[in-house]
């Protein structure tokens, strides 16, 4: 299997990205207490949740929920980015993925790994991508609403 599926009338879908859990509670929480102690009671509570939604995208469903749960993600590191710079100079976090590609040639579970959050706003765009066309390649494609939910 290359990672791309065509088997529904078709439409192509791709699989996620595999991800491994990274430690992100600790570094964030290193770097609120430097640069916002007075804020740092309120932070953590958004630093967990950050974490949650983290651990739920290495799990996503193959559904609009698990696409909504992702983009959600995203949209968190887009905002957080300016305030909370992930990189390898300031909050060093290593974000890992394996490609869901070629799972039967010698790339099989290439890994990439970097502490940036760019690296890991491209993996969960692509996994929104990719369960997005899941989506898409598991409705009937024989009615009008399978049609617009694809």
């Amino acid at each position: 299997s290359s990672g791309i599926n065509a088997e529904y009338g078709g439409m192509v879908s791709v699989e996620p990205k595999k991800g491994e859990k990274a430690n992100l509670h600790r570094p964030l929480m290193s770097f609120i207490m430097s640069a916002f102690p007075d804020q740092q009671e309120e932070m953590s509570a958004a630093v967990q949740d950050i974490v949650t939604m983290r651990e739920k995208c290495l799990a996503v469903e193959r559904s609009e929920k698990g696409s909504e749960s992702l983009l959600r993600y995203f949209l968190q590191l887009l905002a957080m980015d300016c305030k909370l710079p992930i990189n390898e100079n300031q909050i060093h976090v290593t974000f890992t993925w394996y490609d869901s590609f070629y799972k039967d040639s010698v790339f099989s579970g290439k890994r990439g790994s970097q502490a940036n959050s760019l690296f890991e706003r491209a993996c969960v765009l692509f996994n929104y991508g990719a369960v997005c066309s899941q989506v898409a390649a598991s409705q009937n494609l024989d009615t009008a609403d399978g049609l617009k939910q694809a």
